[in-house]
């Protein structure tokens, strides 16, 4: 608004809209002017807005806030009705993963094999409050490694199943958990053993992540607060890219808001230098500080700020608030492997990407890769990129319009991803 009191004109774009829906959802709601803010919204605008929200799977928290702009009468019924059907839809997937999640965790518990509730699993029942749906796809789970084979008998005989060969005696170094778990009802579970891969540039001490969980009800079993927080931060940006947006800076805000009083930011702070995971933590809680207006102790943010940070907050910003769906599978190969001239080097890229080792494509394929049939496999391997990447590198190699966009953002991401795994 002007000095007077008058209403400006304004064509609100895809940027402010974002920022909309970090004021819907952040400290600072309560500052919005309803009636300056969405009285000249249009139906593309409304599309757009829900469109946004359902980019970075905000959609169900928001709700509560719709509520309200549609009693102020900001909001047509039909966008109204559009969140109240994800809402329900999400509340009867969520309704139903905590009843089997919850089943599952007492039947392991009972078997002895101490069980800690990780990610999504865990907020909807110990942060988000109980009128608030908190999107969930999976059930998330943390055993220790040698429970595994155990724990995996346990999920069989209670009608969980995957899909793809497993082998608990080799290291498994490139995956943290049992490959995906489903039932009859098409419900997934994720057994893990580690918060992270331990082929990665980390070090995570889970010794001490057992040694310092924390119960949080009558058996839900959790990750200490603290650590928590640095777990929170490295599977947004760094495990998932950025790409969960504003839901995995929202989770962070919210475990922040509700526990406050007792986080020992300094247990934070050497969690995150002891596991190598300071630039994920920092850039992390950057984003939630600047986007849902989280409050953070300023000597402890400053303590973590990295040396050579120069302008990846300010590009991953620009990424965050430009968030759009993946329309196009990419991959570092693939991008590379279009930019390469020389025949003999574009050879050996492709050879590299067709022949990995046995257990991966046992992995891929559910074959035992004792079994000869492991080696025929590497046929169905050809086809299999051969259909996935084709059209893609044709698109790349005439720089296609449809693509480059896709391109520019993948490679954006690749570059604070490689910038985190970097020690100052």
């Amino acid at each position: 608004m002007d000095e007077s009191g008058d209403s400006i004109t304004y064509e609100p774009g895809w940027l402010y809209k974002f920022l909309l829906i970090c004021h819907l959802l952040g400290n600072s709601a309560s500052k919005i002017r309803l009636d300056y803010e969405f009285s000249c919204f249009s139906d593309q605008d409304w599309e757009e807005f829900c469109f946004i929200s359902r980019v970075h799977s905000v959609t169900e928290l928001l709700y509560p806030q719709i509520k309200v702009i549609h009693t102020e009468g900001f909001i047509p019924e039909e966008v109204l009705e559009r969140f109240k059907q994800f809402v329900y839809s999400s509340a009867s997937k969520n309704s139903w993963l905590l009843k089997s999640g919850k089943e599952v965790v007492e039947k392991l518990l009972d078997n002895g094999i101490e069980t800690l509730a990780l990610k999504g699993f865990f907020l909807q029942q110990s942060v988000y409050a109980d009128d608030e749906i908190r999107p969930m796809n999976d059930i998330d789970l943390l055993v220790r490694r040698e429970d595994i084979p155990k724990a995996v008998e346990i999920l069989n005989n209670i009608g969980f199943r995957m899909e793809s060969h497993f082998d608990p005696e080799l290291r498994n170094e490139d995956i943290k958990h049992v490959p995906p778990m489903w039932n009859d009802l098409g419900q997934l579970i994720e057994l893990h053993w580690n918060l992270l891969e331990e082929n990665e540039p980390f070090d995570i001490d889970m010794d001490q992540v057992w040694a310092q969980k924390t119960c949080f009800a009558d058996k839900l079993w959790g990750l200490s607060v603290e650590h928590l927080i640095v777990h929170l931060a490295i599977h947004g940006v760094y495990q998932h890219y950025l790409r969960l947006g504003l839901r995995s800076l929202l989770d962070l805000t919210r475990v922040i808001e509700k526990y406050s009083e007792k986080i020992q930011w300094d247990l934070v702070a050497s969690t995150a230098r002891n596991w190598d995971t300071e630039k994920s933590l920092w850039l992390s809680l950057k984003l939630a500080e600047r986007y849902l207006s989280v409050a953070l102790p300023e000597e402890f943010i400053l303590s973590l700020e990295p040396t050579n940070h120069a302008d990846m907050f300010e590009r991953a910003s620009k990424f965050t608030e430009s968030l759009k769906p993946i329309r196009t599978v990419l991959s570092t190969d693939l991008i590379e492997l279009s930019k390469e001239k020389n025949v003999g080097s574009r050879f050996g890229r492709i050879l590299k990407r067709i022949f990995i080792p046995k257990y991966q494509l046992a992995r891929l394929y559910n074959i035992d890769p004792q079994s000869l049939r492991i080696y025929p496999a590497y046929f169905r391997r050809i086809k299999d990129l051969s259909m996935q990447y084709q059209k893609t590198i044709r698109k790349i190699e005439v720089q296609s319009e449809s693509i480059s966009d896709d391109v520019s953002l993948y490679e954006e991401q690749i570059a604070i991803h490689n910038w985190l795994e970097l020690n100052d």
